[in-house]
């Protein structure tokens, strides 16, 4: 602090609301009161309807939107992993690039994986495709939503009747031959 510079005064009230004003021996905080006071002066001056809640969030006026078709999301899609090509991919992330894209409301983009091994991979690459979606589509409000879809348990086919019911399934003309030939899956 430069010794020819004032210290910044603390303004505090007492109780019969006269001004009583003490030089303050830590200068930093002194002015960071005074900044915030005024700033909150100004904020308070200010009238509501110019305040903007989504402060910091891209407006529609400052950033024109566009919408977007499947079709587009699709072909964008499809940029986004050649690209991602172009610099070598892992086997984790071919097998996540080649599921689609859907739109959904609220300019949400769905992709749907089986496991949580194909979100933490796909959380890598999320922030860039979501920049990358963004920008090629024109749209600053694309956001991702990652789906996981149930997988289907299948039953473990573990004895010779549960394998030979399971093929009578899909092929009923078993079940005649069985008894044709007088086979019995119960040894």
């Amino acid at each position: 602090m430069d010794p020819a510079s004032p210290r910044p005064i603390i303004r505090a009230y007492k109780a019969g609301g006269e001004k009583k004003e003490t030089p303050s021996i830590f200068p930093v905080r002194a002015e960071k009161k005074e900044v915030s006071e005024t700033a909150n002066a100004e904020v308070a001056s200010t009238p509501p309807e110019e305040v903007s809640p989504d402060a910091g969030l891209p407006t529609p006026t400052s950033s024109p939107t566009r919408d977007y078709s499947q079709h587009d999301l699709d072909e964008t899609w499809k940029k986004f992993i050649e690209s991602k090509q172009a610099m070598g991919l892992s086997d984790s992330l071919r097998m996540i690039f080649k599921r689609p894209l859907l739109k959904k409301e609220n300019n949400a983009v769905e992709i749907e994986l089986s496991t949580d091994i194909e979100k933490k991979f796909l959380k890598v690459e999320e922030t860039a495709l979501v920049q990358f979606l963004r920008k090629e589509l024109g749209n600053p409000y694309v956001t991702l939503l990652i789906t996981m879809k149930e997988a289907e348990m299948r039953q473990r086919l573990y004895t010779d009747k549960e394998k030979f019911n399971y093929l009578a399934e899909k092929q009923p003309l078993l079940l005649k031959l069985k008894e044709k030939l007088f086979l019995d899956t119960d040894f």
